[in-house]
């Protein structure tokens, strides 16, 4: 069936009030991608949304409202557990000049987000892949500006998948709930482990519960690190 998508006025209102600055070419390109993605839905999961409407909110708006926090000259973004293609898919359409890369440990996953590179022609590239594997692998490890990820896992275990793609001077950035601060709390073994990043939580401009928490990386991250694939999520820092 096919879903129509078109930006409901409040959206346009939002982004305004959070100075965020969208043409009408980055417009058209993120309703095709809501409708790629609401239509893909109906044949196998990637979203609980159903509604356009609701998607252009928890989805879209969710996604870039993160913008401010990211270098607009950076390089390189990786976005982890991709998925259905959030935050990662909007960042590109709003990012053209930095390439963005996905990464999701389940194929099919992948294969939609490819359609969507594909469709929109996006300057981004997808990896069917575990983040520990990539982060030991020296063609990705501490080689990405920005690093991103959302309802991964906790902080504890994100962070070691997180923190060896950052680069130095390099940002990860995690999107969180409610649980986003405690999880912190949990993460001091981490932070204190992976190199001591700058840490910061900013309030999520979308819904109030939520947070977005930033690790500014000022070190290298040892080794070690990440430990191989499972044992972050079976044995956290």
């Amino acid at each position: 069936m096919t879903i129509s998508c078109p930006p409901p006025p409040k959206f346009l209102e939002q982004c305004n009030k959070l100075d965020l600055v969208i043409s009408e070419q980055q417009l058209v390109f993120l309703e095709e991608y809501l409708r790629i993605l609401l239509e893909t839905n109906q044949q196998f999961n990637l979203t609980a949304v159903r509604e356009p409407e609701e998607a252009w909110f928890r989805h879209i708006l969710d996604s870039i409202a993160i913008l401010p926090l990211i270098d607009p000259n950076a390089k390189r973004l990786i976005d982890l557990g991709s998925g259905g293609g959030l935050p990662a898919i909007p960042l590109a359409i709003m990012l053209p000049d930095t390439q963005v890369v996905m990464v999701d440990s389940v194929g099919k996953k992948c294969a939609f987000l490819e359609d969507v590179v594909e469709a929109l022609e996006l300057n981004a590239d997808v990896f069917n892949e575990r983040a520990e594997v990539l982060g030991q692998d020296e063609d990705f490890r501490e080689s990405f500006d920005v690093c991103t990820a959302r309802a991964v896992a906790r902080m504890p275990i994100l962070l070691e998948y997180m923190l060896p793609l950052t680069m130095v001077g390099g940002t990860a950035i995690a999107m969180k709930g409610r649980q986003g601060r405690q999880e912190l709390k949990e993460a001091k073994q981490a932070i204190h482990k992976l190199g001591q990043p700058t840490v910061s939580v900013h309030q999520s401009r979308v819904e109030d519960d939520s947070v977005i928490i930033c690790c500014k990386k000022n070190e290298e991250t040892p080794n070690q690190y990440p430990r191989p694939v499972g044992v972050p999520s079976s044995t956290p820092l």
